[in-house]
């Protein structure tokens, strides 16, 4: 715009004098600016071919290896494609080398280390998306099935996806696998107290009556279990 009012001999401070020789700038640049766009608008076909453009005009772009990782990590659990798993925790781990503080991406990456069963690494993850964000919320409730999953470590499960639940996660699956953690201790009264209060807040889940029923077969009363 400055280079156009200086060879058009423009003052900027003045009202723009509508002439004709001022179209002849924008009938070259118009053109070319359109076909430009046009090119890039093959790109935005969807989130998925976009992200995979963008790691490679900006491969030094946190933000867009997370984004490619987000679409790779949900085609795989559409498709349960281990490529499209493993292509999607490389671009995360890229995101977590880029910058060390991206938060977001660490928790990505935790998703994509537990669809890999890879709960070692899960841990770390989630556990460094918690030095950087004491209070995330879904880091906590994933952290402690990670602990429950891949270690059996149950009172590190309960303790962690109980602060997920107090911090605000509302996932369905919440209370189900806290009763499961408390029955796979072995403390079933508790367990029971957990499927109760999911109940009361999602009366639709059938996995918290299911599991009720389970842990009430294991304490042999076999009438609340039916």
């Amino acid at each position: 715009a400055a280079l156009l009012a200086f060879i058009l001999k423009i003052k900027l401070m003045d009202p723009l004098p509508y002439k004709l020789k001022f179209l002849f700038p924008f009938i070259i640049i118009i053109p070319l600016a359109s076909f430009g766009t046009y090119q890039r608008n093959k790109v935005w076909k969807d989130n998925f071919t976009l992200y995979k453009t963008d790691i490679k005009t900006v491969p030094g772009s946190a933000r867009a290896q997370l984004f490619f990782g987000i679409e790779l990590l949900n085609k795989y659990y559409k498709s349960k494609n281990k490529i499209e798993l493993n292509q999607s925790i490389e671009a995360m781990e890229t995101a977590c080398r880029i910058n060390p503080d991206f938060y977001h991406a660490f928790y990505n990456l935790g998703l994509a280390y537990q669809a890999n069963d890879d709960h070692q690494k899960a841990v770390k993850a989630f556990e460094r998306v918690l030095q950087i964000e004491t209070k995330h919320i879904n880091s906590h409730y994933y952290l402690g099935m990670s602990y429950g999953k891949g270690f059996n470590q149950f009172d590190k499960a309960i303790e962690f996806i109980e602060k997920g639940l107090k911090y605000g996660y509302n996932g369905a699956d919440g209370y189900v696998n806290l009763g499961i953690s408390y029955a796979m201790k072995g403390d079933l009264q508790n367990a029971l107290k957990a499927f109760e209060k999911g109940i009361t807040i999602n009366p639709g889940n059938a996995n918290l009556y299911l599991n009720m029923g389970i842990t009430y077969d294991n304490l042999g009363e076999k009438e609340k279990a039916k």
